[in-house]
């Protein structure tokens, strides 16, 4: 059994008193300014960031809106999982919708929501078709096709819009979606757009190609609505999921 001494050995070790190898107080200041010198940069990293996120007041809202972007999805529901909005869910949405604007918005043409403009004509509600539009050339081709005979049959949508960030998420080239933009303007008597992040997304290119495609006639209806999506200036979605939750 070990003795008093090895006992008093052990102790004085484990209080750096023995004849172990204690932490000279250099090391420990050293580790202490080490631990403050990360502080501060992780600070000065946190204050740099606060001061380059762009932040703005939202603006007073009196009377109806302009516009709000549509889903009709609650919580996780997606239509290419097999859920699917029912014309009644719509029409609940929409008729809570309806006392606030004057015309909706919606992200895509299928999976339910190519009921929403028959219904939305209901309530004298305007409609913006979407198309979603992102790498899978079988799911476009649905949506396109939805959205012109959509555009044909319904005269209470005033616009399509063409893919929504899909440049941002790097799914379409703005050559590939220009393409698919002139092909659904040929189609349909209303105008065309697509909607991008305006500063973090090659607009210019993309408002460019419009233009080229158009001739140069900066006063057609589809390109100012083109450059209102794409510069962020004048259009203020408000962005509304209702599904089950009701105003």
């Amino acid at each position: 059994m070990p003795g008093f001494a090895d006992l008093q050995s052990c102790l004085g070790r484990a209080q750096g008193t023995g004849s172990g190898n204690p932490l000279q107080p250099h090391s420990v200041m050293s580790m202490r300014l080490v631990a403050v010198v990360v502080a501060l940069i992780a600070c000065v990293h946190a204050g740099l960031w606060a001061l380059s996120w762009e932040q703005a007041a939202a603006p007073d809202v009196t009377g109806p809106l302009a516009s709000v972007s549509y889903a009709p999805f609650a919580d996780a529901e997606h239509p290419d999982r097999g859920h699917r909005p029912t014309a009644a869910q719509i029409r609940a949405d929409l008729k809570a919708i309806a006392p606030h604007t004057r015309a909706i918005r919606t992200y895509s043409s299928t999976g339910g929501v190519e009921l929403v403009p028959a219904i939305a004509d209901e309530f004298d509600l305007k409609v913006t078709m979407g198309a979603w539009i992102d790498k899978h050339e079988d799911r476009n081709e649905r949506e396109l096709r939805s959205a012109i005979e959509l555009a044909k049959k319904n005269q209470n949508i005033d616009g399509l819009v063409v893919g929504n960030e899909t440049i941002y998420r790097g799914e379409q080239t703005v050559e590939n979606l220009i393409k698919l933009i002139q092909r659904v303007k040929r189609e349909v008597q209303v105008p065309v757009t697509t909607g991008e992040i305006w500063h973090r997304s090659p607009y210019p290119a993309l408002l460019g190609g419009l233009l080229r495609e158009s001739g140069g006639r900066s006063s057609n209806s589809h390109l100012r609505q083109a450059a209102t999506d794409l510069s962020g200036q004048a259009h203020r979605d408000c962005r509304v999921r209702l599904a089950q939750r009701r105003l």
